[in-house]
C-alpha cells in the first residue's frame, strides 16, 4: 500500500498547488481590472482636461481679438469696456454736499469754480468693476515729459466721466508718506468716500481703500 500512499501524498500536493494558482490567478486577474478601470479613467481625464486646454486656447485666441479690435478706434474701446464692466446703477447727489462732507474731513476743495450741481456715481461694488479700467501702466509716468502722478489722477476723472458717466470721480492731492502724490478720491454712497491709485505700479493699485489706508494723507480735491 506504500504505492499508493505516494500517489495519494502527490495528488495532494498537486491539488494544493492548483488551489494556489488559481488564488494568484484570481488575484492578478482582480489587478488587472483595477488597472484598467485606472487606465480608463486617466484616458477620460486626460481627454476632458485636453477640451478643456482647447477650449482655453480659444478663449485667448477670442479675447486677443477682442482686445485687438478694442484698440482699433476709441468708439471701439469704449464698446468693449462697457461691455466687459456691465450695467452700473448711477445714484445723484448733490457737489455743495460732497464738498461740505469732505470739508470735514479735512479735505479741502482745490479749484477756483465749483462743478455742475448735480454729481452723479456709482456703489462701491461696481465701482471695483470699473476701477481697472481707470489704471494705467507704469511706464506712462515720464520725467522728463513731466507725465507724472497729477497726470494719472486727471486721466482717471477724465475716463470716469467719458466713459461711464460718472463725474463724482475727483483727483485727490495730498501725501503718501512725506512725499506729495496725486491719486483719486470717489464718492460711493450717500457720505461714503474711497480712493484708488491710478498707476500700476503700486501694489495696491486697481482696486479701492478707505481713506487714511496705504499711507495716503488726503489734503485736497478738484
Amino acid at each position: 500500500m506504500g504505492w499508493l500512499d505516494n500517489i495519494a501524498s502527490l495528488l495532494n500536493l498537486k491539488s494544493e498547488a492548483l488551489r494556489k494558482l488559481e488564488q494568484e490567478r484570481d488575484y492578478l486577474a482582480g489587478e488587472l481590472r483595477a488597472t484598467n478601470s485606472a487606465l480608463g479613467d486617466c484616458a477620460h481625464q486626460c481627454r476632458d482636461q485636453g477640451i478643456e486646454l482647447l477650449k482655453l486656447e480659444q478663449r485667448v485666441l477670442n479675447l486677443k481679438g477682442m482686445v485687438d479690435d478694442a484698440v482699433s478706434s476709441p468708439q471701439a474701446y469704449y464698446n468693449w469696456v462697457t461691455k466687459q464692466v456691465g450695467d452700473i446703477t448711477r445714484y445723484k447727489t448733490y457737489w455743495g454736499l460732497a464738498r461740505e462732507a469732505l470739508k470735514v474731513m479735512g479735505i479741502e476743495w482745490d479749484a477756483l469754480s465749483i462743478p455742475e450741481s448735480e454729481l452723479f456715481y456709482t456703489d462701491e461694488v461696481s465701482m471695483n468693476k470699473i476701477i481697472p479700467f481707470l489704471t494705467y501702466p507704469a511706464e506712462y509716468y515720464t520725467v522728463s515729459l513731466q507725465i507724472d502722478c497729477d497726470d494719472y489722477a486727471l486721466w482717471a476723472a477724465a475716463d470716469a466721466s467719458r466713459i461711464f458717466n460718472l463725474n463724482g470721480i475727483m483727483q485727490a492731492k495730498g501725501y503718501l508718506g512725506d512725499v506729495y502724490h496725486a491719486f483719486n478720491l470717489c464718492v460711493v454712497g450717500e457720505g461714503q468716500y474711497r480712493l484708488w491709485e491710478p498707476n500700476a505700479g503700486f501694489p495696491w493699485a486697481g482696486s479701492l481703500f478707505k481713506i487714511g489706508e496705504n499711507g495716503y494723507n488726503v489734503k485736497k480735491w478738484r
